[in-house]
């Protein structure tokens, strides 16, 4: 079983997108600042204005991964000594450490 996990909370806070990801800086968004790395802020996941495309893309997603499960064997390895994942009441939040995934045909 291969689990992948995507935080919109981590991905907003990456310092390789963000300087200073911590702070509040309404700033970053004046118009003469460069413009983010297109998907490194994600506002419109939900909520009222969410993608009109979403569930499509849900759908290719689960199709494209299905794929890549039936045709490939894909392996983890970490140290099982250390916990792979932070979790905060059952919700992973964060991969600690190093976490290989080896897809072989």
């Amino acid at each position: 079983t291969v689990t992948i996990l995507f935080s919109e909370y981590v991905q907003h806070r990456n310092p390789l997108y963000w300087p200073n990801p911590h702070t509040f800086d309404p700033n970053r968004w004046a118009k003469d600042k460069p413009k983010p790395t297109p998907f490194s802020f994600i506002p419109f996941w939900t909520g009222p204005r969410t993608c009109i495309a979403k569930h499509v893309v849900m759908m290719l997603m689960k199709l494209t991964l299905s794929m890549i499960a039936k045709n490939f064997d894909i392996n983890q390895d970490f140290d099982p000594k250390k916990k792979p994942l932070v979790d905060q009441n059952g919700a992973p939040l964060k991969i600690l450490g190093k976490v290989n995934a080896y897809i072989s045909p």
